[in-house]
């Protein structure tokens, strides 16, 4: 079995995909606001022995330890085309800067896969639904092809 990411990344946005092991799509907006953090979209896979809760409450765990000053603003589990997600806002620094992070997370037999939209605290406002529209279209999918290694995704993009 392997399992197949799809979404819609805007127009223009830089994208790279397969850049790591893991890291399956990584993009950029094409212009960097005044605060200097260029907007971006993640997308990153994993194999994950547990349930969606299990491994989510451990990534964020995780997260604590790797990102200074980190604070969940939001958290919430809901479905979007029939699939359970984790979604989690997290706030954080980045040097100076406020950074906030968006994560909507998807378990697929065994594969997690995250997207994760971050941008400064001070440019939220513009890109906050943007980021929510793509996860929006973001489908984890599973096909009877030979697999890949364990946690590694093709992705298939979409611009819109």
């Amino acid at each position: 079995m392997t399992v197949t990411v799809t979404l819609a990344v805007p127009y223009r946005w830089t994208t790279r995909s397969d850049p790591a092991q893991g890291l399956v799509l990584l993009a950029r907006a094409p212009t960097t606001p005044a605060s200097g953090f260029a907007p971006e979209l993640v997308v990153r896979t994993t194999p994950v022995a547990g349930d969606l809760a299990g491994w989510r409450a451990e990534s964020v765990a995780a997260l604590a330890s790797q990102l200074d000053a980190l604070d969940v603003e939001d958290d919430d589990r809901f479905e979007l085309d029939g699939r359970p997600v984790a979604y989690h806002r997290l706030g954080h620094r980045y040097g100076a800067l406020e950074v906030v992070a968006e994560q909507w997370a998807w378990l697929v037999d065994g594969v997690g896969v995250t997207l994760t939209g971050s941008v400064a605290r001070c440019d939220y406002a513009d890109y906050g639904d943007l980021f929510e529209e793509v996860a929006a279209t973001l489908v984890p999918s599973v096909s009877a092809a030979p697999g890949r290694a364990p946690g590694s995704v093709p992705l298939a993009v979409g611009r819109s």
